[in-house]
């Protein structure tokens, strides 16, 4: 076996040290990534990374020799300690640290899914120092917020429809620019993507650069579609389907009762295409167990081509016009127990921690060690979010917000909004704008709590109200008190 670049990774120079990023769209719950996860690594590391194409190690080394002299002996270290590690790995690198994520160099002999010159890392001084990266690297594109159902449950801001009114000609050079800027990856939303005009146009559009987005759908395609879907290179599509139960569906998505047979349809048409087919289940207050088992049992008829099947809790959002959405305990726990015993003998994948307790969790998070080891918040550090109007914002859910807009790619490239005062000062928000009301006004942790992780403004307000963005995060020990 050779030595090669997880291809479901992307590399990123990034003013004196390459970022590591997954790469989006669906991936099997077998694939070797970590899609939470990323790197941030010396320039000498990207430039081996981008030698490592699939042949042996003598054949990356002499590749990698000929653009810097480096001894075999580092070489082999380097690369020994990331071959197929399944967890991440940390170097000391000086006074810094370089990281990696899980599987970054693996034993291969495929094809690179994309090739790197390693002078585009070696010629920058290094700087490994912790920072906000200085252009965007990964995108949404929310093409309109108008959908084929109407889902009870929604959490999207659906107060005033909107189609996608940045003209064509513009998205094309966006993508031109996040191309340029080395986006990883360019995922489209709704709304519903199939609602949009030009969704071939786009979505071919898209393949073409080398992205992969993640599309999701409620809709039933027909046959002529899905040809023209796979006609873009895309090999994979999430299916949105709580239940194959016609009552539970017009109840919760107030769809008509041919619905579930024209879905079952729809995905024996998509699996015989050849797709392969990721399926996502919101239970909510509205659920029970028959509604998994009903799509359980369909699912199995269908051929070795459903990638996984995820079930999810829904919950209330900002924007909910529900608020009872949360399933009972009971029927949680029910509904888990169960998934945990078909996983076994299932010819396809389950991924069922969506519907694991929180209350191990929430307990975790109770006291500042817990807080200070949350994930980190990926929304104006790695993300951006451009509405169907054009304007951006740094989340999905927060939407048309005005305290998160930053910008509006109808008048401004992506890396003028990403630099610009709006998204600078919000990333870097000074405590002086927090009201005396904020315990954040007057923590002695708030420098450290808002340098890089940041906080979660969509959970703030979706518990505050959208006024109270100020409040501390809802996992910190301050907004317990």
């Amino acid at each position: 076996m050779g030595l090669l670049f997880n291809p479901m990774y992307r590399l990123k120079e990034d003013e004196g040290r390459v970022l590591i990023l997954h790469k989006g769209g669906l991936s099997a719950l077998t694939e070797t990534a970590n899609s939470g996860s990323f790197g941030s690594a010396h320039p000498l590391h990207g430039a081996i990374l981008a030698c490592c194409k699939g042949d042996s190690a003598d054949e990356a080394y002499k590749r990698l020799c000929q653009h810097i002299e480096i001894r075999r002996e580092l070489f082999d270290k380097f690369v020994s300690r990331l071959l197929d590690c399944e967890d991440p790995v940390a170097m000391k690198i000086g006074e810094e640290e370089a990281f990696f994520p899980p599987m970054t160099l693996i034993s291969s002999d495929a094809s690179p899914a994309k090739v790197y010159d390693p002078e585009h890392f070696l010629w920058h001084q290094p700087n490994l120092k912790s920072r906000r990266p200085g252009s965007v690297s990964n995108l949404t594109l929310m093409v309109n917020n108008i959908c084929a159902t109407d889902c009870f449950y929604c959490y999207a801001d659906k107060r005033v429809p909107r189609n996608c009114s940045i003209p064509f000609e513009r998205l094309e050079q966006l993508v031109d620019e996040a191309e340029a800027d080395g986006v990883a990856y360019i995922d489209l939303i709704g709304g519903e993507v199939f609602l949009y005009p030009k969704w071939r146009e786009l979505i071919g559009l898209l393949v073409k650069k080398g992205y992969n987005p993640l599309i999701s759908t409620k809709v039933p395609l027909t046959k002529s579609e899905i040809e023209d879907f796979k006609a873009t290179g895309m090999k994979r599509l999430q299916v949105s389907l709580d239940s194959l139960l016609p009552e539970t569906l017009t109840r919760t998505l107030r769809v008509k009762e041919d619905y579930a047979e024209k879905m079952k349809q729809s995905l024996r048409d998509m699996t015989d295409a050849g797709l392969e087919v990721a399926v996502h289940s919101i239970v909510t207050s509205r659920s029970t167990l028959d509604d998994l088992k009903s799509v359980y049992d369909f699912l199995a008829t269908l051929p070795n081509k459903v990638l996984y099947w995820r079930p999810d809790v829904g919950g209330p959002s900002i924007y909910s016009v529900c608020k009872d959405i949360e399933p009972r305990e009971d029927v949680r726990a029910s509904c888990f127990e169960w998934l945990e015993k078909v996983k076994e003998d299932s010819t396809f994948p389950i991924e069922s921690s969506g519907l694991r307790s929180r209350e191990e969790e929430d307990a975790a998070d109770a006291d500042w060690n817990g807080f200070f080891s949350r994930s980190l918040c990926s929304g104006n550090y790695f993300q951006m979010f451009i509405l169907p109007d054009g304007q951006v914002t740094i989340c999905e859910e927060l939407y048309w917000h005005p305290r998160f807009i930053i910008g509006n790619v109808k008048e401004q490239s992506l890396k003028e909004i990403w630099n610009s005062d709006k998204a600078t000062g919000l990333y870097c928000i000074g405590q002086k704008e927090f009201p005396a009301e904020s315990a954040c006004s007057t923590c002695g942790k708030f420098k450290d709590c808002r340098s890089v992780k940041q906080v979660c403004y969509r959970d703030i307000l979706r518990k505050h109200g959208e006024d109270k963005w100020y409040l501390p995060d809802v996992s910190c020990p301050m907004a317990k008190k």
